[in-house]
């Protein structure tokens, strides 16, 4: 495939895209501060400002280049940044983003500097390149290399596209900075109400746990049951053996089975222990806390038969703690701050089946347990359902602006009074309607 384009717009021109630009120059990552001529700011994909298509660098990098060296590669108004190498399954490499600023900035390694000719609109420039990598045409352009994705841009840049002339180039460039600019703002209203519903639900979590009486061990009214350690050269991908729970499976409030290692069954026998069945309180111990909240969830029929692998424990409550409770407790701040200072191992931080026996909550009494937890339940999924509706919006948002950027820079609407031309790219309509909805 040689463009994304579907058909040519009237009175655009074809041209490769390696025309548009002075070329593309690879970044360095240079040395350490004060170890060469000059100190600047290089500019890694970690600064990438993807949302608005620009860069953040409040939080810069400072290193030490030659003055060769940084005259090759010093950054300009209007020059676009493109990851190289990195990315990942649900984000692959080639995102691109505009630089603008004055001072000393270079691109890190994974990094490349594409600066546009003066043939182009920058900003039109940038959207094309977004439009390609936001269809998924740039995709056939990424090479896959010890786990790292690399972008061959000389082949991307060898493709065609049609451009307007200049000045319709800056209109639709303008169009669409205003345009994503509303779509930008709203996204971040709606992810501001999602950080604020959680804020509550945890306020909630704290209210239901908190009480005046003496603190308890949880061991005392829970049995912990750290996993097996299962021996690695008997792993099995046949997916009719035992799945296997990994730390990796446990997110906060479910499982997951993206990522499956199984166990033979001929082996399983003497594992009664590890068993695990529907409603078993499961925790990943490496890294317990992620972004969503601890490693807590509880098993449902999906999720069985199974055996629970070293690094997860099960917690089984006792008569004296309600399960519903448990679950509260294990995800309340109240255990955060008890575990974060407990953490050991510098690459996984990780907390032991021992530590988490010693956890000491305020105890009450197992039928004001129960109540609490009912009460905080009905708030916590009340959250989560405006929480899940909020989200799928920011997805359709996402998905129009996408659309809209692809539709604008290929012509498939008049910019000026954005009129449909001919055959549109069919998610616009699609998520015009679902937003009307």
């Amino acid at each position: 495939m040689t463009t994304f384009f579907q058909g040519e717009p009237p009175g655009w021109r074809r041209v490769p895209l390696r025309f548009l630009i002075e070329g593309s120059k690879n970044g360095a990552w240079g040395g350490e501060a004060g170890t060469d001529q000059i100190d600047c700011v290089c500019v890694r994909v970690a600064d990438f400002d993807w949302p608005r298509l620009r860069l953040d660098l409040s939080n810069p990098t400072i290193r030490s280049f030659g003055a060769d060296q940084f005259r090759q590669l010093k950054l300009k108004q209007g020059d676009l940044v493109i990851e190289k190498s990195g990315g990942g399954e649900k984000t692959p490499v080639g995102r691109v983003v505009m630089f603008s600023g004055e001072g000393p900035f270079v691109t890190s390694n994974f990094v490349a500097r594409v600066r546009p000719n003066h043939s182009i609109c920058p900003r039109f420039l940038l959207y094309l390149l977004v439009a390609q990598y936001m269809s998924g045409f740039s995709i056939q352009f990424v090479k896959q290399n010890t786990g790292i994705q690399n972008l061959d841009d000389a082949a991307l840049f060898r493709s065609d596209v049609w451009i307007p002339d200049r000045a319709n180039q800056i209109v639709i460039s303008d169009f669409l900075d205003r345009e994503t600019a509303r779509i930008a703002r709203l996204i971040e209203k709606k992810q501001q109400l999602i950080a604020l519903l959680n804020e509550r639900s945890l306020a909630a979590i704290e209210e239901a746990v908190s009480a005046s009486t003496t603190p308890s061990k949880l061991g005392r009214h829970a049995k912990i049951i750290p996993g097996y350690a299962f021996s690695s050269a008997n792993f099995s991908a046949i997916e009719s053996d035992i799945r296997l729970l990994r730390g990796a499976n446990v997110s906060p409030g479910a499982v997951k089975w993206d990522d499956v290692v199984y166990w033979p069954h001929d082996l399983a026998g003497g594992l009664e222990r590890f068993r695990l069945a529907v409603g078993d309180v499961v925790m990943g111990m490496d890294r317990p806390w992620i972004s969503g909240g601890v490693r807590v969830a509880e098993l449902t029929t999906a999720d069985v038969p199974s055996l629970l692998l070293q690094r997860v424990c099960k917690i089984v409550p006792l008569k004296t703690l309600a399960k519903d409770f448990l679950k509260l407790l294990l995800s309340s701040k109240r255990f955060l701050g008890y575990f974060e200072p407990e953490l050991t191992g510098v690459s996984v931080p990780h907390i032991s089946a021992d530590q988490i026996a010693d956890f000491r909550f305020p105890y009450i009494a197992i039928e004001a347990q129960i109540a609490r937890a009912k009460f905080c339940s009905a708030i916590l999924a009340a959250n989560e359902c405006v929480s899940l509706t909020t989200q799928r919006s920011i997805e359709r948002l996402r998905e129009f602006r996408a659309a809209l950027i692809t539709a604008a820079v290929t012509g498939q609407i008049d910019v000026p009074t954005w009129r449909r031309r001919g055959a549109t790219d069919q998610r616009l309509d699609e998520v015009r309607e679902a937003m009307s909805a």
